[in-house]
């Protein structure tokens, strides 16, 4: 009856899309999109067929093509409701290829490339390989503690933290990466962290050699220490739980007694949760014992 009207097409495409005959939806639509280049179908009009092109390409899982139909559509009428499918599109599409790109046989390929990259000395490279068998093999702790490891000796801090950390996300027990974590914490004079990582890992492992030689240096550092470190100390005042130890009111007191009552001070000491948020103050270099 109106053989011109490009959303008739449009509507009949939806059907053949229902009835999961995509390929046919896509043609009747590129039909309805000719048709209104002749008979100047209004933008509205062909933003819908664009729309509809993109679903017939999501019901075959076709992300990209359904992105790209989607990107038309908003280049003839913008909408916001269309412009969050197509981001929710973008990260499904980023999240399928990087599962699609693990495979374990490839991970350790690459982890034993970075390996012997990393004991040439060759940091970079290595760094380059141990980022390949993360991507590889995402779950991975030992990949993310040894890319954790090259990163430190590039003297890439916070890279290195944040994959140590993930790490542990991954396996809170890897003995190894609460010893790398400690090490990180050490090299940022983040000594009071330091101890604590060094601690968990030996809470898991007790005769781990890195977590007790990592514990040894630390509190040689400490004990070594000459004067006030203004810079480590201003670091440590930034950390919330230093904040939370010196508005303990309790321990503000045995502060004020350390220097006006010392035998009340070492009373209250004798307490073990007291000694060893003191003991946290000494080593982030707050409280000084010399």
């Amino acid at each position: 009856m109106d053989s011109n009207e490009v959303l008739f097409y449009n509507n009949k495409a939806a059907v053949y899309i229902e009835r999961n005959e995509s390929d046919k939806a896509i043609e009747i639509c590129n039909e309805a999109l000719e048709l209104g280049k002749v008979h100047r179908a209004s933008y509205e009009d062909k933003s819908k067929i664009y729309q509809r092109i993109a679903a017939a390409h999501l019901k075959k899982s076709d992300i990209p093509a359904a992105i790209a139909a989607y990107q038309k559509s908003q280049m003839e009428v913008f909408d916001k409701a269309v412009e969050r499918k197509i981001k929710n599109l973008q990260l499904d599409l980023r999240k399928l290829e990087q599962e699609q790109y693990v495979n374990p046989d490839l991970a350790a390929e690459a982890k034993e490339r970075g390996n012997a990259a990393f004991r040439d000395g060759k940091f970079p490279e290595a760094i380059k390989e141990y980022e390949e068998a993360v991507k590889r093999h995402p779950t991975s702790p030992a990949y993310r503690n040894n890319l954790s490891a090259a990163y430190l000796k590039m003297g890439l801090f916070n890279d290195a933290k944040r994959e140590v950390e993930k790490c542990l996300e991954i396996d809170k027990t890897y003995v190894k990466a609460w010893a790398k974590k400690g090490d990180i914490e050490f090299f940022l004079k983040e000594y009071h962290k330091a101890m604590d990582s060094y601690r968990a890992g030996l809470q898991i492992e007790p005769d781990n050699a890195l977590c007790k030689q990592g514990i040894q240096k630390t509190i040689g550092v400490i004990n070594s220490s000459q004067g006030p470190d203004s810079e480590r100390q201003a670091h440590a005042m930034a950390d919330p739980e230093i904040q939370q130890i010196l508005q303990d009111p309790v321990i503000r007191n045995v502060l004020q007694d350390l220097q006006e009552n010392p035998s009340s001070a070492q009373k209250a000491m004798r307490d073990p949760i007291i000694s060893a948020k003191l003991e946290k103050l000494i080593a982030a270099g707050i409280l000084q014992t010399k």
